[in-house]
């Protein structure tokens, strides 16, 4: 109440006879603060740049405007909040709004005043409103009574089909559900066989006919264990799966051959293949 009581308006903030009077509260009126709650509230009206659309889409008018200031205010009037109009799209009273919540909740100062002019535009603060205020703004309401309930003046809009269909619970299938069906699924999939090569030992398998052998591994036995693995070279029909297996055990089983470094004073080998050490002079 007392925060409430104290408020001062920034334009008349720096005259003499509030200075005099700055320590005598008057008392609320009727309707002011008949709820009070004991904390301080902001009513903040997001997306304010909509009033263009109801104007076009709803046929709204400047009296249905004030109509619905009116019963904003007076609701905030009776919990003793503050009232804020703002756009994030238009960017209006958004650094009003962040001031002013760093005001209330710090104590810093605020210099920015009540503003009613722009209807998108609102900015009351906590203690500025009064209800002879709210009845200057009520004279401008000609074509309806402004103690009319709201929901008879301003109607909510119909939903569409589009926002009706988003608005609907999407429900997933439980988790064990789906493992069994894709277990039925595979169980009851055809799987593939394989194919028999032909006694010549030519594998008819894509990998082996697209897959060329470098000079190296043809010189350096790679063949020979591939023909090895097949039954040497024709004495067996295998598949392709087990000709693959065989060639890749044999690579894994081989081991790396030594090789004689080549140097001028290495080892070199004689004309009867038997290796000869060089002999060193005393």
């Amino acid at each position: 109440v007392k925060s409430f009581q104290s408020y001062v308006d920034p334009e008349v903030q720096g005259s003499s006879s509030l200075k005099d009077d700055e320590d005598v509260s008057l008392p609320l009126e009727e309707h002011t603060l008949s709820c009070n709650l004991g904390i301080q509230l902001v009513v903040v009206c997001a997306k304010s740049d909509c009033f263009v659309q109801l104007e076009k889409n709803e046929k709204y008018q400047d009296e249905h405007f004030d109509f619905l200031q009116q019963h904003i205010r007076k609701f905030c009037l009776n919990y003793g909040a503050a009232l804020v109009y703002v756009s994030t799209k238009d960017n209006k009273n958004i650094d009003i709004l962040h001031k002013y919540l760093i005001h209330k909740a710090y104590g810093l100062k605020f210099k920015v005043p009540a503003y009613t002019v722009e209807r998108d535009a609102v900015f009351i603060p906590a203690g500025w409103d009064s209800s002879k205020r709210i009845a200057v703004l009520c004279e401008q309401i000609k074509h309806f009574n402004p103690r009319e309930p709201l929901n008879n003046i301003i109607k909510s809009p119909p939903l569409t089909t589009t926002t009706s269909q988003q608005s609907e619970n999407i429900s997933s299938e439980d988790d064990q559900v789906l493992l069994l069906a894709q277990q039925a699924h595979i169980a009851k999939s055809p799987r593939p066989q394989s194919t028999p090569t032909s006694g010549s030992g030519k594998d008819k398998s894509p990998r082996l006919q697209h897959t060329p052998l470098s000079a190296q591994d043809q010189e350096g036995g790679v063949p020979k264990n591939l023909m090895s693995g097949m039954g040497g070279g024709g004495g067996g029909q295998q598949s392709g799966g087990e000709v693959l297996a065989t060639f890749f055990n044999n690579l894994l089983s081989k081991k790396p051959s030594t090789k004689t470094s080549r140097s001028t004073t290495g080892v070199t080998g004689g004309s009867d293949g038997k290796k000869s050490t060089p002999k060193t002079e005393k």
